[in-house]
């Protein structure tokens, strides 16, 4: 017979000891941290030298001015406030979807996940809490984070700016993806064979502004290439524009695989018969570490990620 496995420390904590932890750092005191808990000053201090003898290490210094955490008691005490703000929202989350989820949650996305990942996620919402508020941004990923970073928007699905410092960010990759060259039904791009980038660099070109991922991705493509780039091109990244002008011209427009797969199949476009050198980095989830989702926001974001999981879990990348 296996032995019985032994509590780990992590195991053997409890609630009261966090909250102690948390008490503490803001009184200094503990004779008001245990008044402020409910419990006798010994009771108190009998919970604290528990959990050092948990850890193996004193968390506060006991001095004249009162106590003061240590370095590693700093350390317990940002995650004690974080595991107990989960454990609020556990709580408040289940309070709400008993009474009937309400509230505002504001998403921001990309181009590609706004073609099936987040309206089907927005049914599925409004199917299980028809009371839920959704707003729905659609930007470039450098105006998404700043605008999450605000407080402007509570979920954001988009790509990492690669010179941004992310810290502050809970990022859940869901994928990457190729990208296409898209053109109207019936241009003569559409059938051509052999197509090569010099053959599109030829042809005007509706393009992403300069700053966005997406512009990035196809000026280095033909500075790789060394081919030289377009010379004729309107810059826009508002999707209706975009397929407005691959309609009414002979523009070509640089779009990721899953918006072009998407207009093809309704028709409104033709993809170009040429495989392209230009990967986009993997979208996904982003939220803010040390801001706490709402309960219905965190009922969106928990939509979300299992519609991605239905969609993205075969793809490649």
């Amino acid at each position: 017979m296996d032995p019985a496995p032994q509590r780990t420390p992590q195991r053997r904590l409890r609630l009261q000891q966090l909250r102690l932890l948390v008490s503490l750092d803001e009184t200094h005191n503990m004779a008001r941290s245990a008044e402020i808990l409910g419990m006798s000053q010994p009771a108190a201090s009998r919970v604290l030298r528990e959990l050092e003898e948990l850890v193996g290490i004193p968390l506060f210094d006991r001095l004249p001015r009162g106590l003061q955490p240590t370095w590693f008691g700093d350390s317990m005490i940002r995650h004690a406030r974080t595991a107990l703000s989960a454990v609020d929202h556990a709580f408040s989350e289940v309070a709400a979807m008993k009474s009937g989820l309400t509230g505002v949650v504001r998403i921001g996305t990309i181009m590609s996940p706004a073609t099936a990942l987040i309206p089907d996620a927005v049914v599925r919402v409004k199917q299980r809490f028809p009371d839920v508020r959704l707003i729905v941004r659609m930007e470039s990923s450098d105006t998404l984070f700043p605008m999450l970073r605000q407080g402007e928007l509570d979920i954001v699905i988009a790509r990492p700016l690669e010179e941004a410092d992310n810290a502050d960010i809970a990022f859940e990759p869901i994928g990457g993806e190729d990208v296409c060259a898209m053109v109207r039904v019936g241009h003569p791009l559409a059938n051509a064979a052999n197509v090569t980038l010099a053959d599109l660099a030829r042809w005007p070109w509706v393009v992403p502004e300069v700053g966005s991922v997406l512009r990035r991705r196809f000026d280095q493509l033909f500075r790789v290439s060394r081919v030289n780039p377009p010379a004729d091109f309107v810059e826009t990244g508002a999707q209706l524009m975009i397929t407005s002008l691959v309609d009414r011209s002979d523009m070509v427009a640089l779009l990721p695989r899953e918006v072009t797969e998407y207009y093809v199949g309704h028709g409104i476009g033709a993809q170009v018969p040429i495989m392209l050198d230009c990967r986009m980095d993997p979208f996904g989830i982003a939220t803010l570490r040390e801001a706490p989702l709402s309960p219905a926001a965190f009922a969106v974001l928990e939509t979300i990620r299992e519609r991605a999981s239905e969609l993205y879990a075969a793809a490649p990348g």
